[in-house]
């Protein structure tokens, strides 16, 4: 068997450079056997050693085909390619190569199905990418955060232009985990984001939209966050009701004289605008002028529908106890 990667004189005063995706990714999981024969095997690798499967195997006190088991592992996991022979050829792949290369996370292309300029673009640009992210977030990144970052163009539709602006602005909040800027990226593409301008005019539309927040909890009474509930119910006011910052503050007004304010108040009192708009034909921002004469009749009104009210509650005592009614009669 034998293992190339260069020729070492005096290779075990020497080291071997073992990957942390191995160690991060691979080692955990495997058996601690085949973990044995990787180290191994890449120590040999490491200094161009030939080596027969059966001296390997009495130097780890393993079985020859204990050996070969593990070596089969490894080719099923992509590290290593093994020929199929009496006494194999092994070649350690480079992971970090691998995840460096592959568009798609679950997948490594071979070289020979990439035009060769096309392979050396993507790899270069997405090496560029991933040491801009680490120098971000101060920490070299893990294989699980490579293949990560490789969905977010692959599976989420996200630019790298957007890529590069979530890391920016996560770092400058200081969320720098992954899982954190993944969402942040998710957010940004649903939003229909491409560019590093449409993020800085979406970025400007969502710090506007937060001292409106502000201001309305702050008319209230409120000296708090608003939280993500009441910032679609205030977001509603705006995109589906369409009312103007001006016409929901006066609604604040009307809540603030309430003995406990809050934004369901608000809410009603403007879904009832909205529905008495809609019922007129107008616009949910107009207000209605009301005269005084309109005020007069409107009050004439109410009296005529309370003296019916309490001539109809007379008559129903009246019926039940005839006798008021004479009582009525004499007075």
């Amino acid at each position: 068997m034998r293992f190339d990667k260069g020729k070492t004189k005096d290779y075990y005063l020497l080291t071997t450079d073992v990957e942390n995706v191995f160690i991060n990714e691979y080692m955990p999981e495997a058996p601690g056997d085949f973990v044995k024969v990787y180290l191994y095997g890449l120590f040999c690798a490491e200094h161009g050693m030939e080596l027969k499967l059966s001296i390997m195997a009495a130097a780890l006190k393993l079985t020859e085909e204990r050996v070969f088991e593990a070596l089969e592992y490894w080719k099923g996991l992509k590290v290593l390619d093994l020929t199929d022979e009496e006494e194999p050829s092994v070649t350690f792949c480079s992971l970090r190569e691998m995840l460096y290369r592959s568009k798609d996370p679950e997948a490594v292309p071979e070289k020979s199905d990439i035009p060769e300029e096309t392979e050396t673009n993507e790899e270069s640009d997405f090496k560029e990418l991933i040491d801009f992210a680490e120098a971000l977030v101060g920490r070299p990144l893990n294989a699980r955060e490579l293949r990560e970052i490789n969905s977010w163009d692959s599976e989420l539709g996200a630019t790298r232009e957007v890529i590069r602006e979530a890391f920016e602005y996560c770092s400058e909040i200081g969320k720098t985990s992954i899982n954190y800027i993944s969402k942040v990226i998710l957010g940004w593409t649903k939003e229909g984001l491409r560019t590093s301008d449409d993020v800085r005019d979406y970025q400007d539309r969502v710090s506007e939209r937060q001292g409106i927040y502000r201001r309305i909890l702050n008319t209230i009474g409120l000296k708090r966050n608003i939280t993500e509930a009441e910032r679609r119910m205030v977001d509603s006011w705006f995109d589906d009701m369409h009312f103007t910052l001006e016409r929901i503050l006066e609604a604040c007004e009307k809540a603030s004289f309430t003995q406990s304010p809050n934004l369901k108040y608000i809410n009603k009192i403007l879904e009832n605008w909205k529905q008495e708009a809609d019922e007129m034909g107008r616009d949910v921002n107009q207000r209605v002028t009301v005269t005084q004469n309109t005020l007069n009749k409107y009050y004439e009104y109410l009296r005529n529908q309370a003296e019916i009210r309490a001539e109809g509650r007379r008559q129903e005592v009246y019926n039940k106890l005839p006798e008021i009614r004479q009582i009525d009669i004499n007075l």
